[in-house]
């Protein structure tokens, strides 16, 4: 029997409702297995980036799925989700960059020079869809002696000058920024090692203006090592993998999936190097190891993740994640989300559109304008859609994962919120 909810209620059970009902379904969740990750070669998109002919490929590419982030520059992260998703999809100076150190709470990522050229604002966007906001504003007032809080945010390693249009230095930044998540860090390898003709794999997300942002790996041979390396940032890696705007910042990997080089500059760079003409270029990964050293609050090396490289463990990191190599489904889902990401209502319904088909449905309009108050009927739709999918993976399991008990308290526990809300308007 239906519950009699006053109508000004059932926003208030929607996220109640939400959670207990993750609550029960946690243990049913093991009857539909494991999703299969979206292979970036599946994405209808960049295809023409892709050659996949190495036997190694695959394995390369979880790793580098879960160690590459999408970084959005500028103010994009003063707007809500989808807002920030969707420009930052569409802004060509968008680029990527590599998670290569953790100290405690305090990640790194490891990106150009050129991709957080200012102080400002940036969002990292990491494989599981999380963004996190990094700011860092010079401060107010200079002359009143004011500390700078931000300056250790991000340190850029080149200069950029604007009359020669070139990076005096290092084309490289490194950014901080705060999560008690466990992501995982890219394996460094030994970028001295790497000989003419070796196979490279360059991570990234390239700017299409045609299509969705996806993430992809590009495959290629290294063509020369330059020494000395190129006065403009420093670049000494030039190989034949095809790489797109966007992708500056990304990982480059050998072929036991070590991160040996950054990647920063495509074919367009007019190259006075013979067998460097019409390539891709990077920064070997030793120059920077050696670069961060010299700054105190860094020396990082003991932070960083070495060789052997176990890629079953990045392959089952991503095992659940089938989106993290696009933005699309983010975008397309909630797209006309206005609440804050950080509302219980956004991680619950999220949660329940990833896990549990069925369970939780889009408006007629293909929209799902979570910040809306609910009507009585679309409440209840949404709840015995929800209850049929858990009896659905309780009939299927060979063990009562789910039983009618566990009904009858969600069913009590809103009787009596019902109850407790009447009564305190009441008063």
């Amino acid at each position: 029997m239906l519950l009699k909810i006053p109508r000004y209620l059932t926003k208030l059970f929607i996220p109640a409702i939400v959670g207990l009902i993750l609550y029960l379904t946690m243990t049913a969740v093991e009857v539909n297995g494991t999703i299969r990750p979206i292979d970036s070669r599946d994405i209808g998109t960049v295809t023409s980036f892709q050659v996949a002919a190495h036997g190694n490929w695959e394995t390369i590419n979880y790793i580098a799925r879960t160690t590459t982030v999408f970084i959005i520059p500028d103010e994009l992260s003063q707007e809500n989700f989808g807002a920030a998703l969707d420009r930052g999809q569409k802004f060509i100076n968008a680029g990527s960059g590599m998670l290569v150190a953790r100290r405690g709470s305090t990640y790194y990522v490891l990106t150009n020079q050129h991709v957080a050229p200012f102080r400002g604002s940036y969002v990292i966007r990491t494989y599981d869809g999380e963004l996190h906001q990094i700011n860092n504003y010079e401060p107010a007032y200079p002359n009143l002696d004011r500390p700078d809080e931000t300056d250790q945010i991000i340190t850029r390693f080149g200069e950029f000058d604007s009359q020669r249009k070139v990076v005096d230095g290092y084309d490289l930044a490194l950014i901080q920024f705060e999560s008690n998540k466990d992501y995982p860090i890219v394996p460094i390898g030994d970028s001295s090692g790497l000989g003419e003709g070796d196979f490279v794999f360059v991570s990234g997300w390239p700017y299409d203006q045609e299509a969705d942002r996806v993430r992809i790996l590009s495959e290629g041979q290294l063509k020369q090592i330059l020494n000395p390396a190129d006065p403009n940032g420093n670049y000494s890696l030039c190989y034949t993998a095809e790489t797109a705007s966007g992708m500056s910042g990304g990982p480059v990997f050998n072929e036991q999936g070590e991160m040996i080089g950054i990647h920063g500059r495509g074919r367009t760079y007019d190259s006075s190097h013979a067998n460097c003409i019409d390539t891709s270029w990077g920064i070997q990964v030793s120059d920077f190891i050696r670069e961060q050293e010299k700054i105190e609050h860094y020396r990082l090396s003991k932070h960083f993740k070495r060789p052997p490289v176990n890629p079953s463990e990045f392959a089952q990191i991503v095992a659940n994640v089938p989106n993290a190599d696009s933005l699309r489904n983010e975008l397309n889902k909630f797209n006309d989300l206005i609440i804050d990401p950080g509302d219980p209502a956004f991680q619950a319904v999220k949660n329940l559109v990833d896990r549990y088909d069925g369970c939780m449905n889009p408006l007629a309009d293909g929209t799902w304008r979570l910040a809306r108050t609910a009507t009585r009927g679309e409440f209840v739709i949404d709840i015995n859609s929800c209850l049929d999918t858990i009896m659905n993976l309780a009939s299927e399991s060979k063990t009562e994962t789910v039983s009618r008990s566990d009904f009858e308290s969600v069913e009590q526990t809103v009787a009596e919120l019902a109850r407790e809300v009447e009564s305190l308007l009441s008063d």
